[in-house]
């Protein structure tokens, strides 16, 4: 096989991949979540079954996909010097599609959730650029942590049993993040 067609072929994979996800994002702001299902998705994207699990082992893994963009920009947001209008901006696009993300988000996935974020925490961090270091080995467990606070936090706010603003919420993550982070290592003595 040549190199030209075995790029071909990669950009081919790569725009059929971008249309899956493409699609699946589409039907979710439509307000189709209802209808989310492999064979309606690749019939939006133009693809065939076969092709959907080239790239993905099922919905979940492509509401995985999905979903990364948005928790790595929350995680970068919480992170910063200051929590800016940023992290206020990306809370109000959530709060404002609350609707489809509670669907997504609420109760049944959190393990899901908490593991995603964790992943963008981790991500953000690795980056650099960031103010926020963890140079001691609880790092994993201060991340962890911080992501099941923001789960925990969205599915009751996203779900309408803690009433709060954006503004409050903002403040909360960042200032939450913000405090774990920077915590003494686990076992520490003052």
């Amino acid at each position: 096989m040549s190199a030209k067609s075995a790029t071909s072929r990669d950009r081919r994979a790569q725009r059929s991949r971008a249309a899956i996800v493409s699609a699946f994002n589409e039907m979710l702001l439509d307000g189709a979540e209802a209808q989310l299902d492999v064979r309606r998705v690749c019939a939006r994207a133009g693809i065939g079954r076969s092709t959907f699990y080239l790239h993905f082992e099922g919905m979940d893994a492509l509401f995985k996909v999905s979903i990364t963009p948005l928790f790595d920009a929350l995680a970068v947001a919480c992170l910063q010097d200051d929590p800016g209008p940023g992290l206020t901006a990306l809370l109000g696009h959530i709060w404002s599609k609350r609707r489809l993300v509670r669907q997504f988000y609420v109760g049944r996935r959190a393990g899901t959730m908490i593991d995603l974020l964790s992943t963008s925490f981790e991500r953000a961090l690795a980056n650099g650029g960031l103010r926020q270091s963890v140079p001691d080995s609880t790092w994993r467990l201060k991340i962890v942590m911080v992501a099941a606070g923001v789960t925990a936090v969205f599915d009751e706010w996203l779900s309408g049993r803690l009433s709060a603003s954006v503004d409050d919420i903002a403040s909360l993550l960042w200032n939450g993040a913000q405090s774990a982070l920077a915590a003494a290592p686990v076992g520490a003595r003052g």
